[in-house]
């Protein structure tokens, strides 16, 4: 009885450290909502935290635009009240402050007079006003910036409006003019999914989204320069074919390629971040398995390898390229071909064969913009994930199309670093004046200006690796 006691406390004691185990991966401490991937764990480099040294530091630049310059000159000494002396030296001090109110009211006053050959009465026009809106295309610009970049819902508008505006304006109001900076920048909506298909590599994600308190799904291509958003209600895979057409002139980078295949593509490259962190997951979870220990920890070396390559692609030259990129499919498939037995490993084994070519295909573009993850779409997704807790999603499809526009004209401003409220004023105005396709000079002159500035003025097509080469 002795020995069958110690053994049950043995099997308890194991059995504890096992649940305490999985409770650590499962993030949660065992109560629940826990993302099942242990955070990844690094070791401690060693060095101080903070800028390290040779680091550029950030300072603030002396203001370009000075509204306002007040001079203060000496007085008395502060310490002894003798009256000072001036010495002509002087010291700078910039101060930014808020408006106490931002939204200026303007009269305009419309003369009118008769033309004795049209015979008709003939009005002035307001200049820069919006002919069919009381708001300017500044106000119009503002809200809708507020809504597209920052998430902010129809009541985060209206107490806007109230508090910072000091003019209240309705909800029904507000939604009139993000409709009317929506309509005015739909032809640069499908001019930047042009863009899209025309370039030389492609993005793609998806998140989840809810229209008319149904799930749809937020979709996301993007690119170095330009990206677009579409929210689909009924929640297919048709997605991509109906944005982007039949066919995209670079390749398509995504978590699933599955996805483009109903787009005609060059080649595919699939996120090298989630099989890196398959790979630690049955590390941490598995660390007294022999076969889950020397399959994953050279798997999790080469993929972290075959991601750094990437941002080291300039500094090679490139015979070495050539060796990196033959050593990194031949390194994949001889780890795959060894004779596992371990389930876990037996299944990395057949996924790493049957995907080792879109794992690499990146090594083999010529134009250097297909990158070995899906980080890229990710992060243009983000702001959007975040929204979706607050903003109440849509309500209607007018609210869908409103927001795919505005959403994806605003990341474009982003990556490009021009005035989103630039853009949208200048499509306010060119409406009426252009006609309406008219796409912003300065969206147009951003995005020409860098293709010019990377080399990307022609397109080049990217092949997908084979197994002979």
């Amino acid at each position: 009885m002795e020995a069958e006691n110690a053994a049950l406390l043995k099997t308890v004691a194991m059995l504890t450290e096992r649940v305490a185990t999985l409770e650590r991966l499962l993030g949660s401490g065992g109560h629940g909502g826990g993302r099942g991937t242990p955070p990844p764990t690094r070791p401690p480099s060693g060095r101080p935290r903070g800028g390290q040294r040779g680091h550029k530091g950030i300072s603030r630049a002396r203001p370009e635009v000075i509204d306002e310059t007040r001079e203060h000159p000496v007085g008395d000494c502060p310490h002894c009240g003798t009256a000072v002396e001036s010495s002509g030296r002087v010291a700078e001090r910039f101060e930014f402050e808020a408006m106490a109110r931002v939204l200026r009211t303007t009269r305009h006053v419309l003369h009118q007079g008769w033309c004795p050959r049209c015979r008709r009465r003939v009005k002035a026009s307001a200049g820069l006003a919006l002919p069919d809106s009381a708001y300017g295309p500044r106000s119009h610009a503002t809200l809708a910036a507020l809504r597209a970049t920052m998430g902010a819902s129809i009541g985060d508008l209206e107490t806007f409006t109230r508090t910072i505006w000091q003019r209240p304006v309705a909800g029904g109001q507000i939604v009139v003019m993000l409709d009317r900076v929506a309509a005015a920048l739909v032809p640069t909506f499908w001019w930047l999914v042009d863009q899209l298909t025309h370039g030389p590599v492609l993005h793609e994600d998806s998140a989840s989204w809810v229209v008319e308190g149904r799930r749809a799904v937020l979709w996301v291509f993007t690119a170095r320069r330009v990206t677009a958003f579409w929210i689909d209600p009924s929640g297919s895979g048709q997605v991509p074919r109906a944005v982007l057409g039949e066919a995209i002139d670079g390749a398509a980078v995504s978590d699933s390629a599955e996805r483009m295949q109903l787009v005609a593509h060059a080649g595919d490259q699939r996120c090298l971040a989630h099989p890196l962190r398959d790979a630690r997951d049955l590390l941490a979870a598995h660390p007294d398995r022999e076969e889950i220990v020397a399959m994953m920890t050279p798997l999790k070396a080469q993929l972290s390898w075959m991601i750094g390559l990437h941002a080291r692609r300039e500094t090679l030259s490139a015979s070495t390229w050539l060796q990196y990129r033959a050593r990194a499919r031949r390194d994949l498939l001889a780890l795959a071909a060894r004779p596992w037995t371990d389930e876990d490993c037996v299944r990395m084994a057949k996924r790493i064969r049957r995907d080792v070519d879109l794992w690499v295909m990146f090594l083999w573009d010529p134009t250097g913009e297909v990158e070995p993850t899906n980080n890229r779409a990710e992060r243009a997704l983000r702001p959007g994930v975040i929204d979706r807790r607050r903003v109440q999603q849509n309500r209607s499809l007018g609210g869908v199309y409103r927001d795919v526009v505005l959403r994806s004209v605003g990341a474009t401003c982003k990556q490009l670093g021009v005035s989103f409220e630039a853009v949208m004023v200048e499509a306010l105005l060119a409406r009426g004046r252009d006609g309406p396709d008219a796409v912003p000079p300065t969206l147009r002159r951003a995005i020409d200006g860098s293709e010019k500035a990377t080399g990307d003025g022609t397109r080049r097509v990217t092949t997908q690796p084979t197994a002979q080469s």
